[in-house]
């Protein structure tokens, strides 16, 4: 069994996490020498924070993600690993703070707007994440984006502008854009949860 696996009802056995224990030390120090010959290698900081995150050491796993911001902040797949940690701890006003900072050198960029449009959702300002969401839907269809080298889908946008348009009470809009969804959903979850409103939605007419 890997070190990483845990075992019994999510717990992590003393031999595994002596094991992980002394892994992060070895890697710890690993990055330190490889910064010490390169201090621009936004890579050490980036896989040090992905790996305390996965041992749960999460504030740890923050703090060298943001190391590895501050030297690459553009990096798609350092913003999107710290993204998706943000969103699974729930922190999605820090997902916000620094998606609309980018969004700013990057005003057209379908990959920030999905991420804070996404998080304004979660926290329920469905304005803004209508607004977002829909900017999103502009680029991406004027300029033929395709998200999915991100490994997002483009569907995303439609569903978080259509469950933003059904708490603001604009019906059509919600309508078109989760039937939109629907037509390439992966999520099982947000399928269901998109099916639901559509139906409330046809109850309603």
């Amino acid at each position: 069994m890997s070190v990483l696996q845990r075992s019994g009802k999510g717990r992590m056995n003393p031999s595994d996490k002596v094991a992980i224990d002394n892994n992060l030390d070895i890697i710890r120090r690993s990055v330190q020498r490889a910064l010490s010959i390169n201090p621009k290698d936004f890579t050490c900081y980036m896989n040090l924070g992905m790996l305390e995150a996965q041992v749960g050491n999460i504030d740890k796993a923050f703090e060298m993600l943001s190391k590895a911001l501050a030297i690459a902040p553009t990096e798609k797949d350092l913003l999107g690993m710290t993204f998706d940690l943000m969103n699974r701890t729930k922190n999605y006003d820090k997902v916000i703070e620094i998606g609309n900072n980018l969004l700013q050198r990057q005003p057209d960029s379908a990959f920030l707007l999905y991420h804070v449009s996404n998080a304004y959702l979660n926290n329920q300002n469905y304005k803004q994440a209508y607004d977002y969401a829909d900017k999103g839907i502009k680029i991406i269809n004027d300029k033929k984006i395709n998200l999915e080298r991100f490994n997002l889908n483009n569907g995303m946008l439609y569903y978080i502008r259509g469950v933003a348009a059904y708490n603001l009470k604009d019906n059509s809009v919600a309508r078109n854009d989760l039937t939109e969804y629907l037509k390439t959903a992966q999520s099982p979850q947000l399928k269901t949860n998109a099916g639901k409103i559509l139906s409330e939605i046809k109850g309603m007419e």
